[in-house]
């Protein structure tokens, strides 16, 4: 058996030597019972998902409308992405089809939505207090370098979901 030799290279140089790709459309499916997404569109969680919808497009309207923030207001509105993108985890509403902690994952959802929708309102009243910023930062640490206006320059796809 003949070897053939091998190297590693980047996905830049692949590409550069293989100018013929396929190109594939995934099918939806998810590692969730029966391959599908039944366990997160039950009775018991399907309501998240007006929330979030609302949510996605309220953080859309904010980073175009103050594409140009500074200062507390870009603190604020990252924060205010922060706390959807928390609450976007498709933990939550995992917990709470399977029962597995579903009383902590609602609580987690309806706080990081919570904290959002709180966000949205000082922000449209220009009335951000830096204390609450400060405490949601800390308290929510991830994503440092988040950017809100990448909901600004990009439309965000949401999917329909039937009840």
């Amino acid at each position: 058996m003949q070897k053939r030799p091998f190297r590693f290279i980047t996905p830049s140089e692949f590409c550069a030597e293989n100018r013929v790709l396929e190109t594939v459309t995934p099918s939806a499916s998810s590692w969730g019972k029966n391959g599908y997404s039944t366990v997160w569109l039950d009775p018991s969680n399907s309501w998240v998902y007006r929330h979030l919808k609302k949510a996605s497009e309220r953080m859309s309207a904010l980073s175009r409308q103050h594409h140009k923030a500074e200062g507390l207001l870009q603190r604020a509105l990252n924060q205010a992405l922060r706390e959807l993108l928390l609450a976007q985890a498709s933990d939550w509403p995992f917990m709470m089809k399977m029962g597995s902690a579903a009383q902590f994952g609602e609580a987690k959802f309806r706080e990081h939505i919570n904290n959002f929708f709180a966000l949205c309102r000082d922000i449209d009243r220009g009335t951000i207090r830096n204390a609450a910023v400060d405490s949601l930062e800390k308290k929510t640490g991830i994503f440092r370098d988040i950017d809100f206006r990448i909901y600004a320059t990009k439309r965000v796809a949401t999917a329909k979901v039937m009840y």
